[in-house]
């Protein structure tokens, strides 16, 4: 539901998530000279109260007890189990150059304490910013009208965004025309334009301008290289009890180790127990251990031990590019099918890159249930063509290479009369097929092929299921395929998992026209 901006709670999710990020080396937070965080222009903000059901469809409730009356009868009453609440807000600082736009997700626990489930934010036109301050009096607004009304994420992010001014006054701009995809505001008075300038923002143009500016700036190759990677958490699992801070601190420097430009992470955490380690939300441990990036997690499945806890997991992409938008799925399960019990989603970033320009990323978690991942990638696919090109796919898939899901996804199989086309496997592109550490594929003391990535708890790696897929369309070529590991295996493990990361080359725009 919509809230007020000046609204006590709004204020209370706002001091806790622009306190808990100022610090940040990548927050583009306004700090003023006492150290404060400069008061924001709140462009738009939503509650979603969060409810127990076991069956994603009703709602849970139970009888709680309030006493006793005046005769010793207990005194009940049916009530929803509420496990929380989610805010949405966007929000920025018009008056501060390169602050950009800013969303921030916030969930409140039953215990009234806040976490910060994402912080993204990207660059708008300076237009914007100078119409937002005619918005602030109501100037550049039909009377009556909301001011929110057509401040929305999607503008910023628009190709076909057009400001346009006619006037010939300074003061009162008597006959301005601000239009937004054919609407017109008619505002009577926008003091903040000069006079006379017409602001049109030509998208063609502009990213034209912008793949020159690159090119000509990445003489270099490392400034064309974007580095992109996926790692299975391995939620708050330790290998001893009370070790997980510093598993975790050897997971943040794996990260830092590898510097991707993008992650994408599985099995990420919420859980109520947790306290006692680094706090409930492994998405803010994350982001302690890799500062410098954006991120957004959404959470997938719920499965808490009695309906008064809460335990989510989910995925999350983390960023040091802006992300644009971000948006998910829930992907379809079969209850009756036990390899397909809990809910799994596929969470799509849009990314603003130095080297690809926008590019659309997709991280995802599959079920254990082969019937399932056979359902569940042809949603992804669909999901993924709704979105221009180019693609990352990336998640762990608990599928091996010879799945029908992977080959699916490789455009080598058919599901349901669709095939895939233009991804690559990011591993398979560079080298071969790793064999499986199936009884009898490998010699006594034989290494392992490279490229496995499951499972780290036994003594040798056995299987492949972690996955890059790209469809670049001619902006980039593979250029490196690389594992995160730090070769421990059995005991004090970082993940279960094995990470895998890609390097992609950027090709000059003159290039990408041959193509």
């Amino acid at each position: 539901m919509p809230m007020a901006t000046n609204s006590s709670d709004l204020q209370a999710v706002l001091k806790f998530a622009l306190e808990w990020r100022k610090g940040n080396p990548n927050s583009k937070i306004p700090i003023d000279n006492d150290g404060k965080v400069m008061e924001p222009r709140i462009l738009k903000a939503s509650k979603t109260v969060l409810q127990y059901t076991d069956d994603s469809t009703t709602p849970k409730y139970v009888n709680v007890i309030l006493g006793q009356d005046m005769d010793g009868r207990m005194v009940t009453q049916n009530r929803a189990v509420i496990m929380g609440v989610l805010y949405s807000v966007d929000l920025m600082w018009p008056k501060v150059a390169l602050s950009g736009l800013h969303h921030i997700l916030v969930t409140m626990d039953r215990s009234r304490e806040y976490f910060l489930y994402a912080h993204t934010h990207h660059d708008v036109d300076i237009s914007l910013m100078m119409i937002l301050e005619c918005v602030k009096d109501g100037s550049c607004n039909d009377a009556g009208e909301s001011e929110n009304k057509w401040i929305d994420p999607a503008v910023w992010k628009s190709p076909d965004l057009t400001f346009t001014r006619e006037s010939s006054s300074l003061d009162s701009c008597p006959n301005s025309d601000i239009t937004i995809h054919g609407q017109n505001l008619n505002s009577k008075k926008c003091s903040s334009f000069h006079n006379g300038d017409s602001y049109k923002n030509n998208r063609a143009s502009v990213d034209n301008k912008e793949d020159r500016f690159r090119d000509e700036q990445c003489s270099t190759s490392t400034c064309r290289q974007l580095k992109v990677a996926t790692y299975n958490v391995w939620n708050f699992n330790s290998y001893d009890e009370g070790s997980y801070k510093s598993r975790m601190s050897q997971f943040g420097k794996l990260c830092q180790q590898n510097n991707a430009d993008i992650f994408g992470f599985q099995e990420v955490r919420f859980d109520f127990k947790k306290r006692a380690h680094l706090g409930p939300n492994q998405a803010q441990h994350l982001a302690t251990l890799i500062p410098q990036y954006q991120f957004v997690f959404q959470p997938a499945m719920s499965y808490p031990e009695d309906v008064f806890s809460r335990v989510e997991e989910g995925v999350a992409i983390f960023s040091r590019h802006p992300i644009v938008s971000h948006s998910y799925i829930l992907l379809s399960r079969e209850l009756s099918d036990q390899g397909d019990t809990h809910q799994r989603i596929c969470l799509h970033a849009e990314i603003e890159t130095p080297q690809l320009q926008k590019v659309h990323v997709f991280n995802t978690h599959l079920p254990l249930s082969e019937t399932a991942r056979n359902r569940n990638v042809q949603e992804i696919w669909s999901f993924i063509q709704t979105h221009p090109k180019p693609w990352i796919l990336m998640g762990d898939m608990n599928a091996e290479p010879h799945s029908k899901a992977m080959l699916f996804l490789s455009g080598l199989e058919t599901i349901g009369d669709v095939t895939t086309k233009g991804f690559q496997d990011v591993w398979t592109a560079l080298n071969p097929e790793p064999r499986p550490g199936s009884p009898g594929a490998y010699g006594e003391n034989e290494a392992r092929d490279s490229g496995l990535t499951f499972n780290t708890l036994e003594d040798q790696l056995v299987k492949r299921i972690d996955y890059l897929f790209v469809a670049l369309d001619g902006t980039a070529e593979i250029e490196a395929v690389d594992l995160i590991d730090d070769g421990i295996r059995q005991q004090e493990v970082t993940s279960d998992h094995l990470g895998v990361s890609v390097t992609l080359n950027a090709t000059k725009r003159e290039q990408r026209n041959e193509i």
